[in-house]
């Protein structure tokens, strides 16, 4: 798949994200995994993976941002890229956070920091 056409899948699923059209912005963001998962460069994926569970946070969808977030976490972490990782453990706190679990808040954060 090109990088072109995730970026454009990414753009439309982020327009429909800002004007609260989740159902719309959600159908983008699946196509846009599913070309991620058949193979991109793995930083554009573990990135767009942070990208993609930050919109489905901000609409409501917790569950799938987590899952999305610590998919990241798990790729980034094995291909050692810290930033990345970092950021998917932030987003993890944030989402354990409105979950109420205050104790991964805390340990998410300390890992990102490391």
């Amino acid at each position: 798949p090109s990088a072109y056409k995730i970026y454009v899948l990414m753009a439309l699923g982020n327009l429909h994200n800002l004007k609260s059209e989740y159902q719309k912005s959600g159908e983008y963001y699946e196509q846009t995994l599913e070309l991620l998962k058949k193979g991109i460069d793995r930083i554009h994926q573990t990135r767009y993976l942070v990208i993609i569970a930050q919109d489905y946070y901000r609409a409501g969808e917790t569950q799938k941002a987590l899952d999305l977030s610590n998919e990241s976490l798990t790729l980034s972490r094995s291909r050692e890229q810290q930033t990345i990782a970092a950021a998917a453990l932030f987003e993890i706190a944030r989402i354990e956070r409105d979950l109420g679990n205050f104790n991964n808040v805390r340990t998410r954060n300390e890992e990102a920091i490391q």
